[in-house]
């Protein structure tokens, strides 16, 4: 795991590798919870409900980890994740250290005085 620093929203987070089959629940869950607010000139737009799988339906999935930057609110609860590949995130996100645990995360903000 990694700190990061967003410059765009001046923020920190945590580079960690997300299963593929989590990634794909929740973009699914995303879809869902915003299509009734897409119309049909969206790219993703579709008038058939959309199911949201279980892991298990994902089995024969590729266990793949994505690069994955974490948010986390003053709870230390994930407010928001944003997918580390390309290079406008090589560019925006900038890594600040390497870290063991979510613990010396959450002391780093602490003594850089962040949310």
């Amino acid at each position: 795991m990694q700190i990061v620093y967003d410059e765009h929203s001046e923020e920190y987070g945590v580079l960690k590798k997300k299963p593929f089959k989590d990634m794909f629940v929740d973009i699914t869950k995303s879809f869902k919870k915003n299509m009734p607010n897409m119309t049909p000139d969206h790219i993703f737009y579709t008038e058939e409900e959309i199911k949201i799988p279980t892991k298990e339906q994902l089995d024969d999935m590729p266990d793949v980890g994505i690069p994955t930057i974490h948010f986390y609110d003053s709870n230390k609860k994930v407010y928001d994740t944003a997918t580390y590949m390309g290079q406008n995130a090589y560019d925006r996100y900038k890594i600040v250290k390497e870290i063991k645990n979510l613990k010396e995360f959450f002391e780093f903000k602490k003594e850089k005085g962040a949310n």
